[in-house]
């Protein structure tokens, strides 16, 4: 448009200049005026034109600025991809390499690990054909000893050691095979040895009825038919043992909130001196020449059929009020000897214990 309004204004020009030429005087002047005035507005327009030139060449420069800029951005998140390519494939490909060797690993530790279980079932196997099979029990200590510090076969091995040491008759064996399996007890493991003294009790209990002589009201053990009298010992020997492992539990503290069962339990031959039966269920308990001297016995409240064979009970610490009159009706003092050692004990000591056992209550 500028253009168009420039070749217009310029025939304007020539024109005035042809007709200046023709004219004068006054004429003249005026068509000079017109002139100069045209001349200006032809260089404004010279200058508009000019500005619109620089305007044009403004945008295309900011046109290929923007362009710059925008590809630049392109660009450089184009070579900053190129360059975590770069550093990235090495370390996938050392990631993969490292899954696959620790997969390879894996099958292979699997592998192993297969067979070491397959063995162990298979010598758990025979362990158990040595134990059914055995004539003499020494084999049974050699054979379920690996198993009993198994993760998978640990509690059946100890129930075959129960099993085991029940049938045997060897004296050695069970302390070998009984402080292999249970020893030190715990309260995790004092079920199981309960279990193995419940069954032998019985056996042993038998036997004593077997050896009592009515005519002279004592025990004679040449009643016994000589397998008897080695199961005698066995017995004798086995429950003294177990007594004796069972001790440092009973005089420790007990968790809160664990009950101590000892019903249809035996024991003999023990100093369970100090011990802690507060609660305690000891109903038929057979408890034989042991030693109560500072036992708390209170809070005990299950208690019938309870057997205290010359122990010397009120010795205790403490009894609970209704164990107590059980034990004076049932289990008054006798004279003779009392616990393990044959300690003699005077009707005066069983009169001032009485008396600080109902103080204490």
């Amino acid at each position: 448009m500028v253009v168009t309004a420039y070749k217009r204004l310029q025939d304007t020009i020539d024109s005035l200049q042809h007709a200046a030429a023709r004219a004068n005087g006054r004429n003249a002047t005026r068509l000079g005026s017109a002139l100069d005035q045209a001349m200006q507005a032809l260089k404004s327009l010279v200058e508009i034109e000019k500005s619109e030139t620089e305007a044009r060449k403004l945008r295309a420069e900011e046109k290929k600025i923007l362009y710059d800029l925008d590809h630049a951005a392109n660009q450089e998140r184009s070579d900053t991809r190129q360059r975590y390519v770069t550093i990235l494939t090495p370390i996938a490909t050392t990631v993969i390499l490292g899954l696959t060797l620790l997969s390879q690993t894996y099958q292979f530790s699997k592998s192993e690990r297969d067979k070491e279980l397959a063995t162990e079932d298979a010598q758990w196997a025979a362990a158990v054909k040595t134990v059914s099979e055995a004539a003499r029990m020494s084999p049974i200590a050699v054979a379920l000893n690996p198993f009993l510090k198994s993760k998978r076969y640990a509690e059946p091995a100890k129930r075959t050691v129960v099993q085991a040491l029940v049938g045997t008759r060897d004296s050695l064996v069970f302390a070998d095979l009984f402080r292999q399996a249970f020893v030190p007890v715990g309260w995790k493991n004092l079920e199981g040895v309960l279990q193995l003294d419940r069954a032998l009790g019985p056996r042993l209990g038998k036997l004593y009825q077997k050896t009592y002589d009515p005519k002279t009201k004592t025990n004679n053990d040449d009643l016994l038919s000589p397998e008897e009298r080695e199961q005698l010992d066995y017995f004798t020997s086995a429950l003294s043992d177990i007594s004796l492992a069972v001790t440092p539990l009973l005089r420790g503290p007990r968790p809160t909130g664990q009950n101590l069962d000892l019903r249809g339990t035996w024991f003999k031959d023990c100093d369970w001196s100090g011990v802690n039966l507060r609660g305690a269920n000891i109903q038929d308990l057979d408890l034989r020449y042991a030693i109560l001297n500072g036992a708390d016995l209170s809070e005990i409240t299950s208690f019938n059929g309870v057997y205290l064979y010359r122990t010397a009970w009120w010795q205790a610490k403490r009894i609970s009020r209704e164990l107590l009159e059980y034990l004076i009706k049932n289990w008054p003092y006798e004279e003779g000897a009392y616990g393990p050692t044959d300690v003699v004990i005077l009707p005066e000591e069983y009169g001032e214990a009485l008396a600080r056992l109902r103080t204490n209550k």
